[in-house]
């Protein structure tokens, strides 16, 4: 922003009087495996408002915050379906030539390709295990998709992180094992770990807040953290889980903040919190060991300093969700709740689109003008979440610009929508 229009928006704040506050909504979708659709949860009373039926086996899952779509890979529907997650409203993304069996999804930053490990051809953990990238056209209802590249991973590929720039993936492959980077320019493997045993299996991924910094969990006996700088391309540190019997985590999820990192022990039934104030060189806080439900997976941050975890309870029809309360200081954790989930497995949050509302307090105020600067430099930029950086978006096309500049000076001094 330049300085004039900086003056201008003070200049005509200075005339707005704040007024009340309402509180901040949103929801969550899980991804129920153990049945065929996703449940739409409201954040602020823990009750389920609606599902989408998605088919066979729903698992992993990524948001569009901009369109507010989710796309949800169904594993033995071997489809993808994009879910409006207002709505609900659910239909089948044609992508001729998408590999059967599909699991991990995720989105490029401009949520233009959506990266999908698939069973390949054959739809069987097989040598033809690939991962799919598929070019997507978002232009009307319901969005198609067009495979652009397919990338060999070896057996059994299952979780996909993407970093902050679009420029690589990381895949993490189950049975091989490996932990493959590839350049999504190039469409090949750049990079991966070196010397994992057989026993090692990765399986879940997440990409720091805001350094290039991925961690890769090991599912197998190991029960370690592996990360990954995307700066440079390496295999930077191997970090146990220091519990007995091994945690064999499912994944973990950077708090929104990066500070701390959460992981699911999926066959103990507990919660584990590393310190990552430094990301390059995570620390295991030995205090926190969280009791949850059967086989916990996926982590999902709340406003309120709450989080979800999806008790998937494997092979079981029904599942649960854990709360835990001030993630970013003394956590605790209460009892399972939502227990007619049937096997919940992967987690997305849903803030309320709130325009102008940078800081997610229900209100659109001086405070916000900061925020609403920062916005302006781009999503990719943007360290506020769960907050979204969409709500800078006040004139409704679907960007923050400095066309928003108005239309945000205009709602100072209301409830946010």
């Amino acid at each position: 922003m330049t300085r004039r229009n900086r003056l201008l928006l003070n200049v005509a704040v200075g005339t707005l009087v704040v007024c009340g506050r309402a509180a901040a909504g949103g929801f969550v979708l899980a991804s129920e495996r153990a049945g065929t659709t996703v449940a739409k949860i409201d954040g602020a009373t823990d009750q389920i408002v609606g599902r989408a039926t998605i088919g066979a086996v729903p698992s992993a899952m990524t948001l569009d915050p901009v369109r507010r779509w989710v796309y949800v890979s169904a594993n033995l529907g071997d489809k993808i379906v994009a879910v409006n997650a207002d709505t609900l409203a659910a239909a089948d993304v044609a992508v001729p030539g998408l590999g059967r069996q599909p699991i991990g999804v995720a989105l490029t930053p401009d949520h233009g390709r959506l990266l999908v490990a698939t069973r390949g051809t054959d739809g069987v953990v097989s040598a033809d295990d690939r991962l799919d990238i598929v070019q997507l056209n978002t232009s009307a209802w319901p969005p198609t998709g067009s495979i652009v590249a397919s990338v060999p991973t070896g057996l059994h590929p299952v979780g996909v992180c993407i970093d902050h720039t679009g420029r690589y993936a990381v895949v993490t492959v189950r049975n091989q094992p490996a932990i493959l980077i590839v350049d999504l320019q190039v469409y090949q493997v750049v990079g991966q770990a070196a010397n994992l045993p057989a026993g090692a299996e990765p399986e879940g991924c997440d990409i720091h807040p805001t350094a290039n910094i991925v961690y890769v969990t090991l599912h197998g006996t190991m029960s370690t953290i592996e990360v990954f700088d995307l700066d440079t391309l390496t295999h930077t540190k191997h970090v146990p889980i220091v519990y007995a019997p091994p945690a064999r985590p499912s994944g973990g999820t950077f708090t929104p903040d990066g500070r701390r990192f959460y992981v699911s022990g999926q066959t103990v039934k507990k919660v584990f919190l590393f310190d990552t104030s430094d990301p390059y060189n995570p620390v295991q806080d030995m205090s926190v060991q969280l009791a949850v439900g059967p086989q916990p997976h996926a982590i999902a941050y709340l406003p309120g300093q709450r989080a979800y975890v999806a008790n998937t309870n494997n092979e079981q029809p029904l599942g649960s969700v854990s709360v835990i309360h001030d993630y970013s200081g003394t956590p605790t954790v209460s009892r399972p709740i939502l227990t007619t989930l049937a096997g919940p497995l992967d987690l997305v949050w849903v803030p309320a689109l709130a325009p102008g509302d940078l800081n997610c307090d229900g209100r659109v105020t001086f405070a916000d003008i900061d925020l609403f600067v920062e916005a302006l430099s781009g999503e990719s930029a943007w360290t506020h979440w769960p907050c979204p950086w969409i709500n800078g978006d006040c004139n409704g096309d679907g960007l923050v610009t400095f066309a928003d500049i108005d239309p945000f000076v205009t709602r100072i001094g209301t409830t946010a929508p």
